[in-house]
């Protein structure tokens, strides 16, 4: 879930850009991300290891760097292609979400 957890968290991260309504809950997507780091970490050391520590900590930092990339590319790109976006990425990543519940919620009106 790694790769996967920070590519969700940073996706919602970079949702409010584009829906000015919708809040994310930064503390979840920060944890999110931190455990995904954790996750892609012991995968690492698991893998890789002919590398050098500091090879290591690079790899995973760039495998981090680029999931939070695409997270955020993908919501611009999402954003062209999905009607009604912003209610569907809360339908994902709201209270009851389909792929990170409480990512996200409706901001104050």
């Amino acid at each position: 879930r790694g790769f996967e957890g920070v590519f969700e968290a940073s996706y919602a991260l970079e949702v409010s850009s584009v829906c000015p309504k919708l809040e994310t809950n930064a503390r979840l997507a920060g944890t999110v991300i931190k455990g995904g780091r954790s996750d892609m970490a012991e995968y690492i050391l698991a893998e890789h290891k002919a590398q050098t520590h500091d090879e290591k900590l690079q790899f995973l930092n760039d495998m981090v760097e680029h999931s939070q990339k695409t997270g955020e590319s993908a919501v611009h790109s999402d954003l062209a292609e999905i009607d009604n976006f912003c209610d569907e990425v809360l339908n994902a990543f709201g209270d009851n979400g389909s792929v990170k519940a409480g990512l996200i919620k409706a901001g104050q009106k």
